[in-house]
């Protein structure tokens, strides 16, 4: 599956190895290449750690997909598409069961996907692309409980909006 005979050339005199592989084969590429070859005293950066953090796991109700930026939730009592374009606003609600993002959007009803839904993992990836929205700020609201709701991002013109109001 791996080169592992190039790639035992460039591992066993590293003295810093960067492991940029999906996270779903880094066990299988350390153990057949770099775990053989890695000199004492060695570092290994392993590429995955904000997302490793914002993990909740999958079991959850309904199903996630991300396909050409375009996030849809297919649930049990619920669900529907959304476009990354179109978000306004996301938040993150731990008073409910499980907790849930809130992606609010240009056209229509907010999509509402629980934290543990099969495939939300995935979610992380897509709101790092929302500008402004920090992965580490996803990340640690998501492991927080919380008695309400927390607004996590709102699109420029909606925030400019909001704050004309007051």
């Amino acid at each position: 599956v791996f080169p592992t005979a190039i790639s035992s050339l460039f591992t066993k005199d590293a003295d810093l190895i960067a492991v940029l592989v999906p996270d779903m084969v880094q066990p299988a590429v350390f153990k057949a290449v770099i775990e053989p070859n890695l000199k004492p005293g060695a570092a290994l950066l392993f590429a995955g750690l904000q997302k490793g953090r914002s993990r909740l796991g999958g079991g959850g109700p309904g199903v996630v997909q991300i396909v050409e930026r375009r996030i849809g939730y297919f649930g049990p009592l619920n669900g529907g598409v959304v476009d990354l374009d179109a978000i306004t606003a996301l938040s993150f609600d731990p008073t409910q069961h499980p907790p849930i993002w809130t992606i609010a959007h240009d056209a229509g009803p907010a999509l509402m996907v629980p934290v543990n839904a099969e495939g939300a993992d995935a979610l992380f990836d897509a709101f790092a692309s929302l500008p402004g929205l920090s992965p580490g700020r996803v990340a640690s609201v998501s492991k927080q409980a919380g008695t309400r709701a927390v607004v996590l991002w709102r699109r420029p013109d909606v925030q400019d909006r909001i704050a004309r109001l007051h």
